[in-house]
């Protein structure tokens, strides 16, 4: 038979049972209560005596007995601790395997959940080429599959914390809308149409407030697309982080593209260089929030005839930039801003923008309140322009500048109706006025009296049409 062992693989010794011990102990104290009892009987006992029993009485046994007694108890008490001292041992050497134990099987399963893990990776891996096959598979049905089944792949990639791999999944949908696709038939262009409305449909579920899995901090990039179709972004928000770029995009007509009730929140960036408006496009953003830290902005964009960007109702609130340097406002286009308000600490600037024949950039019931600033920096208002602030409210604290604008032969900017409240400061300095422009402020109503330009206290240059009142 083998010998006793430890879990662990030790060899266990017989003496180091703690029952084998507790009999030694035992068999310790009767010892020595018998060698003390022998000792004390040899007492005052002849030497050569070695049975002493019979020299003594049986009283003087009994008072024998009673010193033997306390001897024995005293390494009885000594052999007691001495086991005592060995079971603490052997506790805190249980203790030490059950933790050496416990360690050993957590590695083990940081083991198993890496190995797991580097499945599940390479098990989304192939799930990803899989799809992205779909999205350029020539059957439209493939293609609507391979849209839903991209996005639940990023889903998965986010839910396992890798928001790298995530944002290649969103970053393949987005190249679909990028990428012009050659349809055969009318019928192949409309199916395709179809796919880039669900694509931008999916990519506005996951912008939700309270979407399961949210992608409001992804960038989306939309450079050179072409928008055909509707696509809305409807109630999406863009947080910190969230990056959205129509750079040389083209909004074509027919195209309706949907930013109502959308929020953009502090640190998103919402790009629209270079992109082009064109006939029939509808570029809408009612009701939406721009908030503190959010930038949106139009560079060098073309505004085209037809086209109609509006921002009914929206808000554009402490710290946000909204932009429009060297934008060009062309023949037939609509700008609007009716009953929008412009609220303490927001920049909503046109610098060097270009109003030209026949455009519409309209302010109507607008609200400039404390601490907003509106310029048009070196702006130049055309021929047949029309820029138009009536029934606006330009409250205490508020700032619209015009600082080295043009005003051309042919323009009219339009402040009637408007109302100039205390405080407020619209200013037109540097700029040059035509005789054949129109700045109307005859039916503007001014509680603090009326603007001084750079005329001075002169009565203002022909083309700049005074409040009647004054």
């Amino acid at each position: 038979m083998s010998d006793a062992t430890e879990p662990s693989g030790a060899k266990v010794r017989p003496w180091d049972r703690l029952w084998v011990q507790i009999a030694l102990a035992i068999f310790l104290v009767l010892a020595v209560f018998a060698v003390a009892f022998y000792g004390f009987a040899v007492i005052g006992t002849h030497p050569a005596r070695l049975w002493p029993w019979s020299a003594k009485t049986h009283p003087g046994l009994y008072e024998l007995s009673r010193t033997a007694v306390p001897v024995a108890a005293l390494v009885g008490g000594a052999a007691a601790i001495v086991v005592g001292i060995r079971r603490q041992r052997s506790t805190e050497k249980t203790v030490e395997l059950t933790a050496r134990t416990a360690q050993i099987t957590a590695d083990a399963y940081a083991l198993d959940q890496k190995r797991a893990g580097r499945e599940e990776i390479d098990r989304l891996r192939d799930r990803y080429t899989t799809i992205a096959a779909q999205l350029g598979d020539d059957a439209a049905p493939v293609r609507l599959a391979g849209v839903y089944a991209m996005a639940a792949l990023a889903d998965d990639w986010i839910t396992m914390g890798n928001h790298r791999e995530a944002q290649v999944c969103i970053d393949v949908l987005c190249a679909y809308i990028r990428t012009p696709r050659n349809t055969s038939t009318s019928e192949d262009a409309v199916a395709d149409t179809r796919v880039r409305e669900t694509i931008t449909r999916v990519i506005t579920q996951h912008l939700q407030e309270g979407a399961t899995t949210s992608w409001s901090d992804k960038a989306f990039d939309f450079t050179e697309a072409h928008f055909t179709g509707s696509h809305s972004f409807s109630g999406a928000r863009f947080n910190d982080g969230c990056r959205v770029a129509f750079l040389g995009a083209e909004f074509n007509k027919g195209c309706l593209v949907d930013f109502s009730d959308a929020r953009f929140n502090d640190g998103c960036r919402v790009d629209f260089s270079d992109a082009r408006f064109n006939d029939g496009c509808w570029v809408t953003f009612p009701s939406a929030w721009f908030n503190d830290g959010c930038w949106v902005t139009f560079p060098s964009a073309w505004f085209n005839d037809g086209c109609r960007v509006t921002f009914l109702g929206a808000r554009f609130n402490d710290g946000c930039r909204v932009t429009f340097p060297e934008a060009r406002f062309n023949d037939g286009c609509w700008v609007t801003f009716p009953s929008a308000w412009f609220n303490d600490g927001c920049r909503v600037t046109f610098p060097s923008a270009r109003f030209n024949d026949g455009c519409r950039v309209t302010f109507p019931e607008a609200r400039f309140n404390k601490g907003c600033l509106a310029t048009f920096l070196i702006a130049h208002f055309n021929d047949g322009c029309r820029v138009d602030f009536s029934a606006a409210r330009f409250n205490d604290g508020c700032r619209v500048d015009f600082p080295d604008a043009w005003f051309n032969d042919g323009c009219r900017v339009d402040f009637s109706d408007a109302w100039f409240n205390d405080g407020c400061r619209v200013t037109f300095p540097g700029v040059q006025f035509n005789e054949a422009s129109e700045v109307d402020f005859a039916t503007a109503g001014f509680n603090e009296g009326w603007p001084i330009g750079p005329w001075g206290e002169d009565p203002p240059p022909l083309g700049v049409w005074s409040p009647s009142a004054h």
